[in-house]
């Protein structure tokens, strides 16, 4: 009678694979929020607003190319740019109409897509603590505070702006 068990190697491997596929989905995620939230810049009116975003995308570049850095030192992340469809159109919505309330398409952006990467970084320290990955992990809680202050910043320029057509 034949049993199956897997070595601890083979489930740490499986486990860092896991790690490069979270880290790999983060990439993208940074990369296309970079790649819409520009769009606002021109759209809201707020000079300090305007600076807010042009701010965060910034950071939000810098997280993409750290993530990528980083990623690209472990086997299966890929070297390419490309995004899969399904993050893309996620953010193709999130830009919304050239009609649209530059106002609640920022409130979108903040609300309901920032948050949600916010967790999404927290769902990765959690399940890749047990990794000591010390690189990776370092960045992540980096990138969480640069998210909660982002945050946190653009909140008073929200007051009273519902996106309540936004979710996820």
């Amino acid at each position: 009678m034949a049993t199956s068990t897997a070595s601890p190697a083979s489930s740490r491997m499986a486990a860092v694979n896991e790690m490069t596929r979270l880290l790999r989905l983060l990439f993208e995620v940074e990369r296309e929020f970079l790649r819409t939230v520009t769009t606002l810049v021109y759209r809201v009116g707020e000079p300090e607003l305007k600076y807010l975003v042009c701010q965060h995308a910034w950071e939000s570049a810098g997280h993409a190319r750290f993530i990528r850095e980083r990623g690209r030192e472990l086997s299966g992340f890929g070297s390419g740019e490309d995004v899969r469809d399904s993050i893309r159109r996620v953010f193709v919505e999130a830009v919304g109409h050239v009609q649209s309330d530059p106002l609640v398409l920022t409130a979108g952006f903040y609300t309901v897509l920032k948050p949600a990467l916010l967790a999404a970084y927290r769902h990765y320290l959690k399940v890749t603590d047990h990794l000591a990955d010390w690189p990776s992990k370092k960045l992540v809680e980096e990138f969480i505070a640069d998210e909660e202050r982002h945050l946190r910043e653009i909140a008073p320029h929200l007051k009273g702006v519902e996106a309540r057509d936004w979710n996820l």
